[in-house]
C-alpha cells in the first residue's frame, strides 16, 4: 500500500489528479481492459467518479477505449510510452515559448562556470538556441557530449563548421562533419571546446574532463577571433 501512495504522490507531481492516479494504477495492476464498473471496483473508488477520470485519462493519451459489445472497455497504456510523449510535448511547448519569447535587450555577456554539468548545460543551451550557423572548434571525444542536439540542428537547418582541436588520426571521434585540422603537432587530447551561435555568442570550455572551466561570451573580439580562425584555416584548406 506504502508503494502505491508514492506513487500515486509521484503521478500527481507528473500531472494527475489522485483520483486519475488511482485509475491509472488499477489498470496497470489488472493488465486487462476494464469496465467502469470493474475499474471501481478494483480502484476502491465511487463508479460516478471513475468514468470523468476515464475520460481524462483517455484525453492525455493514458488509457484507450475499446469498444466491445456494446460496452466500453478500458486499457493502460504503459508509462514509458506516456512518459516520452509527455516529455515530447513539454520540449514542443518549450521550443515553441523560446521562439515567442521577446529578446532580452543586447549587452555584453562574460559568464564563467566550472564543471561537467554546467559545461553540458550551457552547450546544449547554446546549441538548442542556435538559428542560422554554429561553428564548432572540438577535442577528440568532447563533440560526442553533444551529438543530439548537433543532429538536431542540423535538422533545423542550421549550417555547421568544424575545426579539429586534437589532430585526430582517421575519422577521431566520427561526429565532426568534414573537420579543418589545426596542425598542433602529433595527435594529442587538449579537452578544449570552442563553439560560436549565430556569430553572436561564444561558448568556450578547456580542462575537459578531469576539471571543465567553462566561459559564455558575447563580446565581438573574442566572437571576431573564432570566426577569423576557422575562415582562414578554411579559405587554407580549400586553395
Amino acid at each position: 500500500m506504502m508503494a502505491s501512495d508514492n506513487l500515486i504522490d509521484d503521478l500527481q507531481a507528473f500531472g494527475f489528479s489522485a483520483l486519475e492516479a488511482k485509475v491509472y494504477l488499477a489498470l496497470i495492476e489488472q493488465n486487462a481492459p476494464l469496465t467502469g464498473y470493474q475499474v471501481a471496483k478494483v480502484a476502491s473508488i465511487p463508479r460516478p467518479n471513475v468514468y470523468p477520470a476515464l475520460k481524462r485519462l483517455v484525453q492525455r493519451g493514458a488509457c484507450l477505449e475499446i469498444p466491445e459489445d456494446g460496452t466500453v472497455r478500458y486499457v493502460s497504456v504503459p508509462f514509458r510510452t506516456l512518459g516520452r510523449s509527455h516529455v515530447q510535448t513539454l520540449s514542443d511547448q518549450v521550443e515553441k515559448l523560446s521562439r515567442l519569447m521577446p529578446q532580452p535587450a543586447s549587452s555584453m555577456v562574460l559568464t564563467r562556470s566550472e564543471g561537467l554539468d554546467a559545461l553540458l548545460a550551457h552547450g546544449r543551451s547554446l546549441i538548442n538556441g542556435t538559428t542560422a550557423s554554429l561553428d564548432v572548434g572540438s577535442s577528440v571525444g568532447l563533440v560526442t557530449l553533444f551529438e543530439f542536439e548537433l543532429a538536431q540542428s542540423r535538422e533545423r537547418g542550421v549550417s555547421q563548421r568544424y575545426l579539429c582541436f586534437d589532430n585526430c588520426p582517421g575519422q577521431g571521434c566520427g561526429l565532426c562533419v568534414q573537420p579543418l585540422a589545426i596542425t598542433l603537432g602529433n595527435f594529442h587530447e587538449t579537452g578544449w571546446l570552442a563553439m560560436v551561435s549565430d556569430h553572436r555568442q561564444a561558448f568556450i570550455a578547456t580542462g575537459y574532463p578531469d576539471h571543465p572551466q567553462t566561459v559564455l561570451t558575447t563580446m565581438e573580439p573574442i566572437i571576431f577571433s573564432l570566426d577569423m580562425l576557422i575562415n582562414l584555416r578554411q579559405a587554407v584548406s580549400t586553395s
